[in-house]
């Protein structure tokens, strides 16, 4: 969804006189919420699944069932819509003339609340995936120290295993790489509220975490068989393979 806007968010900073348009301005910070929101969800549950197959295997299937999954994934795009919507309900600062910028059109509760809810769902998102990687790498240890004592385990499984722990490193750095400048420049801005350089170069992070919102489904179907195949499976209408390396759900 994110990639879908991109275009038109790009224009908005390069035709700056689409800025002063009530509509279009509020608009447009409407479609970062609801696909930001979109985007975090959607990391925060492919690392939460991750984390359930990896930490609390014998649970998975009496955790993640089917109904759970599609409950969540209605819960979070309505929330994501509302909260998104909401400066079109009137909550908003804007005045003609004004700098189209969030901080100083958002009314000041929407802008916590945003920001801590972000952080919330980030902080997760970093804990189960630290989780992950540090116990995928365990295990391959533990793998390797066995293959040395007693050769008896095939080399595919010990790849395997290298292959999954660095698919989620992958996406694990994507995510901080993609956010990270966002982050910090929302940090400074609260130093330097009347920065207008701070407040351009929040719009060019803002448009450069949409890439995000479509980077985790690129790297899953670069490295993953099992994706591909599911994916495959999906488009034809076919009933999916089982997955040996956990990413049918991902």
């Amino acid at each position: 969804m994110g990639a879908c806007i991109l275009p038109y968010d790009i224009y908005v900073l390069y035709n700056t006189s689409l800025g002063q348009n009530k509509v279009l301005c509020l608009l447009r910070f409407v479609l970062h919420n609801m696909t930001g929101s979109n985007s975090i969800f959607n990391l925060f549950f492919i690392s939460l699944e991750r984390y359930i197959a990896i930490i609390h295997p014998f649970n998975y299937n009496k955790i993640v069932t089917y109904p759970r999954l599609i409950a969540g994934i209605i819960a979070a795009r309505v929330y994501s819509l509302v909260m998104a919507s909401v400066p079109l309900m009137g909550e908003h600062k804007w005045t003609p003339g004004v700098q189209c910028d969030p901080s100083r059109i958002w009314v000041t509760w929407y802008s916590y609340f945003c920001s801590l809810w972000v952080v919330f769902l980030i902080s997760l998102t970093i804990f189960c995936y630290s989780r992950v990687i540090k116990v995928a790498f365990r295990h391959i240890d533990a793998v390797i120290k066995q293959k040395a004592s007693v050769d008896t385990e095939g080399d595919s499984d010990h790849k395997a295993e290298i292959r999954k722990t660095k698919m989620m490193a992958l996406i694990f750095g994507l995510f901080l790489l993609y956010w990270s400048p966002f982050s910090l420049v929302l940090f400074f801005q609260r130093l330097y509220k009347e920065s207008t350089v701070l407040a351009q170069a929040k719009c060019y992070s803002l448009t450069f975490i949409k890439s995000n919102c479509c980077i985790n489904f690129i790297v899953y179907i670069c490295r993953s068989k099992a994706f591909r195949k599911n994916l495959r499976c999906f488009c034809l209408s076919k009933v999916s393979p089982d997955s040996d390396d956990g990413t049918a759900l991902s």
